[in-house]
């Protein structure tokens, strides 16, 4: 396994210097000092990494360090740099290490000198280096393997890039936003009583269960946009006009805009029920973003027998309701993602 490794330079001669284990001096030039310290794996065998630009973390796996050639990409914000400029706090303290017991013993050697069997000395016994600090982050939660390029990563929070090979694709941005939606409802099924019991009394159970339908409206909508425009000669000027604009966020629009370019139609393909379902999920959405959930006869008109709920009544998302929201939707990513492909 290959692990990054910090590169320190300094003009000092070394002779009789010692460095902990992890830490080596690997040239010496015109009195000019290379040091080396390594930067070991967690249990999982990833590597922290921590960008300077958006302050967050993420992880690459060691064995595929190698391949990196020196550049490194944030997985969140994007940017791109020298791998060694993604070093997190903890492996600057690691190298600290090496850089603060290297300059001590340098010091010991400018007032003593070497004793009669080359070492440095402090008081009367050799000098011993400190251990290099040990890292101790946060287990890995999320591993992921990009589908381009199969480097493995680890991240935190929400993410558009491989750290190897750039911007992810929408397919894959898509399952991944569905991926951590079902992590949402997984995690508040695995809460403590207790603390589930306050949380459900405040009103976050059914507040997170709204977000999510709202988010499979966004995530469908970014994904149709990218796949029509990939896939559709002259898409800029197919979609222009007023009836167009926030046309990929109508499920019946988006399935009549494929099926006029002559892809399948995506009510055929996901079958009746199911789309009779994403529809009453996409309603429900615009039912808790203009009103509140509250049922109106907009809603009642266009849901018809697919809800039993009544003019007046107020939407309650249920979790089993919102996991088979969740489903439809990556059925529906999923066929548009075949749209893709010749």
């Amino acid at each position: 396994m290959v692990s990054p490794r910090r590169r320190i330079s300094f003009m000092w001669d070394v002779e009789g210097i010692q460095l902990p284990d992890g830490a080596e001096i690997v040239t010496q030039r015109d009195g000019k000092v290379r040091i080396w310290v390594d930067t070991p794996p967690d249990m999982d065998g990833f590597i922290g990494r921590h960008c300077e630009e958006c302050q967050q973390t993420f992880r690459v796996h060691g064995e595929d360090y190698e391949a990196l050639q020196d550049l490194l990409r944030c997985v969140y914000c994007g940017r791109q740099g020298d791998a060694r400029s993604f070093a997190t706090p903890q492996q600057h303290d690691r190298a600290k290490t090496a850089i603060w017991d290297l300059a001590a013993q340098a010091l010991l050697k400018s007032v003593k000198g070497l004793s009669d069997d080359r070492q440095i000395m402090f008081g009367d016994h050799p000098y011993r280096p400190q251990p290099l600090a040990r890292i101790n982050e946060a287990p890995v939660v999320r591993k992921r393997s990009c589908p381009s390029c199969a480097r493995r990563y680890a991240v935190f929070h929400q993410h558009r890039f491989c750290p190897a090979c750039g911007p992810l694709t929408p397919d894959v941005v898509a399952l991944d936003a569905l991926d951590a939606a079902t992590a949402t409802l997984d995690m508040l099924k695995q809460m403590p009583a207790e603390q589930a019991a306050s949380l459900r009394e405040l009103g976050v159970f059914d507040q997170l269960r709204v977000n999510a339908l709202k988010d499979l409206v966004g995530i469908v909508e970014t994904l149709a946009d990218a796949v029509f425009r990939a896939v559709v000669t002259d898409a800029d000027n197919k979609l222009q006009g007023r009836s167009m604009r926030n046309v990929f966020q109508r499920l019946d629009d988006i399935a009549n805009l494929f099926a006029a370019e002559g892809h399948v139609d995506l009510r055929v393909d996901l079958g009746g029920a199911k789309w009779q379902r994403l529809q009453a999920t996409w309603q429900a959405r615009h039912l808790f973003v203009h009103n509140d959930g509250i049922v109106d006869t907009d809603y009642v008109a266009k849901v018809g027998g697919a809800s039993n709920a009544l003019l007046g009544q107020r939407l309650v998302i249920s979790e089993q309701r919102c996991r088979e929201a969740i489903s439809d939707t990556r059925d529906l990513c999923q066929a548009l993602s075949k749209l893709r492909r010749p």
